[in-house]
């Protein structure tokens, strides 16, 4: 066995595409690097981006049931994600510190780059205590940035998750874009428009291949500051869908035994989720 830190990593752990693959996905297994087990047994996963680490927090569940079926006697019972440039652990206990248990429940410290210090909020409400707390208390900002190597610190939102389900040859393209526009801005009305709107898809039909066309025309170049973030992958509807906040399905008429014909109608719930669906 050997160590990394405080991380564990026995011997069948480095054989990646016998355990990590057929339980995180060929699709997700690419963006997520397991990193090694703690003393309580909890997997550590490093996620290479923003999109990855909140979709793969929302997955947590199937990946761990998937998990207990390809590694039934190491009892892994829990995933810790962090982002390759993670704020460590003693600046995230220090962020707490100053901000009070309270408001650093709203506003969560997320990740550095380079110098910089990026927070995620739950609303803007919690944006702005956060800053009617530091005008107030700016000496301690300063120190806990200084101490921690931060030159100043900026703010994202928890993005609105929505989750794209469409079947082969739905043929009305031009009905998807228009319903992708409607929905980045009716889903972020409620939480507030400074929420991004984060697309999960598949990589297999014709939508699947517009949304990714449609997302990469509305991303900014630097995903902290952009209004959407895209996350294809190879996850299963059944996987996906359930993870998010809205699912919008795109079918054909196929008969009462069409998977979506059965699991995802239109103004019902799949597993709490509310669904929006269109047929062709």
């Amino acid at each position: 066995m050997t160590q990394s830190g405080d991380l564990s990593r026995p011997p069948w752990f480095e054989d990646l595409a016998a355990w990590w693959v057929p339980a995180a996905t060929e699709g997700a297994a690419p963006h997520l690097e397991p990193l090694g087990l703690d003393s309580r047994n909890a997997l550590h996963v490093s996620c290479d981006s923003p999109a990855w680490h909140i979709q793969t927090r929302l997955l947590a569940p199937a990946i761990l049931k998937r998990l207990a079926l390809v590694l039934p006697d190491v009892g892994i019972g829990a995933l810790v994600l962090s982002l390759s440039t993670t704020v460590t652990p003693a600046a995230a206990a220090a962020w707490h510190e100053l901000l009070g248990p309270d408001l650093a429940q709203r506003v969560k410290p997320f990740c550095r780059r380079e110098r910089e210090l990026w927070v995620i909020a739950g609303s803007a409400e919690a944006r702005d205590a956060l800053e009617q707390h530091f005008e107030q208390h700016t000496d301690a900002l300063a120190d806990f940035l200084a101490g921690y190597g931060f030159t100043l610190w900026r703010c994202t939102f928890e993005p609105v998750m929505v989750a794209v389900v469409s079947a082969p040859g739905f043929p009305d393209l031009d009905l998807v874009g228009n319903v992708l526009l409607e929905t980045w801005h009716d889903a972020t009305q409620e939480p507030g428009p400074e929420h991004p709107l984060l697309l999960t898809y598949g990589e297999r039909t014709e939508v699947d291949r517009y949304v990714d066309d449609w997302v990469n025309q509305h991303t900014n170049p630097d995903p902290m500051t952009s209004r959407v973030w895209g996350s294809p992958s190879t996850l299963t509807d059944f996987e996906r869908a359930p993870a998010s906040h809205l699912c919008l399905a795109f079918g054909l008429h196929r008969g009462p035994k069409d998977f979506l014909h059965m699991q995802l109608r239109d103004g019902t719930t799949w597993s709490g989720v509310p669904v929006r669906r269109w047929d062709r």
